[in-house]
C-alpha cells in the first residue's frame, strides 16, 4: 500500500513546512485551515519561505537532504543562488514565482525566449531589464527608484550584470541534466494535466464553473481558471486564453506545467510554489464545487440543501465516501475519526452551528483530501 506515514510526512513537509507567509487572507498563514473562495488572495505575493533561506534552492554544496546537480548543470545553481537574495523577495511565490527554487529560476527564466537568448546576452530582454532599459510594461527590475544595475554599482547585488552576461553567453549548446532519480522518492505527482482534469471530475466542475465563480466574487477573471498556454488561440476575445504571462498560465505553470510553444519544462517537484498553488485552488475550487446549484459530486450521504439536518452518522459516511471518490481508497473507522475530529469538527461551533460552518468544514475536508499524498502522487 503507498500510503505509507515517513512519505505523508515528508509530502506535507515538503508541501507546507516551509511556508512562513499567509497563503490566504483568512487562514491566518495556516495552509491547513480552508478557505471556502470568499476572500482568497487575488494575486498576492505571500513570502514562501524566508527571502534568502534558500529552503528549496538546489544546493551543490552536498547536503545529504538536498538535491544536487553534477557539474552540467550549467551554472543555473550558481547563478540562482546570487540573484536569489535581490529578487526571491518579490518572485518567490504569488503569480511570478521565478525563484521559488533552482528549478523555478530555470524552468520560468533561463529556458524562456521571452527573458533569455542562449549564447546571446545583448539580445536577451532580462539584461534589458535589469539595465532598466526594457520596453515592455515593467521597464527595469527591481521596481522602484533604483535598478539592479544601480543596486549592483552600489555594491547591493551578489552578482554583477557582467556574470550574468556571462552566465548567458554559457548556455549556448548546454543541456542540463537533471538529478539522478536513485535520489527522489519511489512516488511519482501527478503532473499539471492530470491534476487540472482530475479536478474538475472529482469537483463536478468546468472550466466555465471556475470562471463564472472566479468573477462573482469581483476577482479578475483571471485569477482561479487554469490552463496550458499551448491550448489556446493566439489572438481571441475567448475569456480563456491564457498567455503563459497571464495568472492562468502562470499558475500552470506553478503547478508543474510545461509549454513547448514558450519553451518551458514540465515538473513534478513537490516546491513551496507548488504548495501554494495546490492550497490556493484547492480551497477556492471545493468552495466553487459546494456554491454549484445542482452539483452533488461532494455529497451523497448528507443533503446539500439542507446540511444542518445531517446526522453523525451520514457526516462520517459522507466523509467515507469522499475519501473513496478522492484516494480510491476504504477508508477505515480511524481513518474517517481522524478526518471528521481534526478537520470537519475543527470548524463547527460546539453548542448551535450555522449552515455556513457546515459548508466551511466540507471545504476543508474536500481540500484536505486534494492536497494529502493519496490525491497527489500515484
Amino acid at each position: 500500500m503507498k500510503h505509507l506515514l515517513p512519505l505523508s510526512c515528508l509530502v506535507s513537509v515538503a508541501l507546507f513546512g516551509a511556508c512562513d507567509g499567509n497563503l490566504s487572507s483568512s487562514t491566518n498563514g495556516d495552509p491547513s485551515q480552508p478557505n471556502t473562495g470568499e476572500d482568497m488572495p487575488i494575486s498576492g505575493n505571500p513570502d514562501m519561505d524566508t527571502p534568502g533561506s534558500g529552503k528549496d534552492m538546489q544546493d551543490p554544496s552536498g547536503t545529504p537532504d538536498m538535491i544536487t546537480y553534477p557539474a552540467s548543470d550549467c551554472g543555473v545553481t550558481a547563478m540562482y543562488n546570487k540573484l536569489e537574495p535581490t529578487c526571491a523577495t518579490c518572485h518567490r511565490g504569488g503569480n511570478t514565482p521565478y525563484f521559488a527554487s533552482a528549478d523555478a529560476f530555470y524552468n520560468l527564466i533561463v529556458t524562456s525566449p521571452l527573458w533569455v537568448t542562449p549564447g546571446d546576452p545583448q539580445n536577451s530582454p532580462l539584461i534589458a531589464l535589469l539595465k532598466g532599459e526594457a520596453t515592455g510594461t515593467y521597464t527595469q527590475m527591481p521596481l522602484g527608484a533604483d535598478t539592479f544595475e544601480d543596486l549592483e554599482n552600489q555594491g547591493n547585488t551578489d552578482t554583477t550584470i557582467e556574470e550574468i552576461s556571462t552566465f548567458i553567453t554559457e548556455l549556448d549548446g548546454c543541456n542540463r541534466t537533471q538529478p539522478d532519480a536513485t535520489v527522489n522518492a519511489p512516488i511519482e505527482r501527478k503532473r499539471a494535466r492530470q491534476i487540472v482534469n482530475t479536478l474538475y471530475q472529482h469537483l463536478g466542475l468546468t472550466k466555465d464553473d471556475v470562471l463564472a465563480f472566479t468573477k462573482s466574487r469581483n476577482y479578475n477573471d483571471s485569477v482561479y481558471p487554469i490552463y496550458n498556454p499551448d491550448d489556446v488561440k493566439p489572438v481571441t476575445n475567448d475569456p480563456h486564453i491564457s498567455p503563459h504571462t497571464q495568472s492562468p498560465g502562470i499558475r500552470w505553470y506553478a503547478i508543474g506545467g510545461g509549454s513547448r510553444l514558450y519553451g518551458t519544462k514540465s515538473n513534478t517537484i513537490f516546491s513551496p510554489t507548488f504548495g501554494q498553488a495546490i492550497t490556493q485552488v484547492s480551497q477556492a475550487w471545493c468552495g466553487f464545487s459546494i456554491k454549484k446549484d445542482g452539483n452533488l459530486a461532494l455529497f451523497k450521504h448528507v443533503s446539500k440543501d439542507s446540511l444542518l439536518s445531517s446526522t453523525d452518522a451520514q457526516i462520517r459516511d459522507n466523509i467515507k465516501y469522499l475519501m473513496l471518490r478522492f484516494w480510491g481508497h476504504v477508508a477505515t473507522d480511524e481513518e474517517i475519526d481522524a478526518m471528521k475530529t481534526n478537520v470537519f469538527d475543527s470548524y463547527i461551533s460546539p453548542d448551535e452551528s450555522t449552515e455556513a460552518e457546515h459548508r466551511t468544514a466540507w471545504t476543508a475536508v474536500c481540500a484536505t483530501l486534494i492536497r494529502d499524498p493519496m490525491w497527489l502522487s500515484y
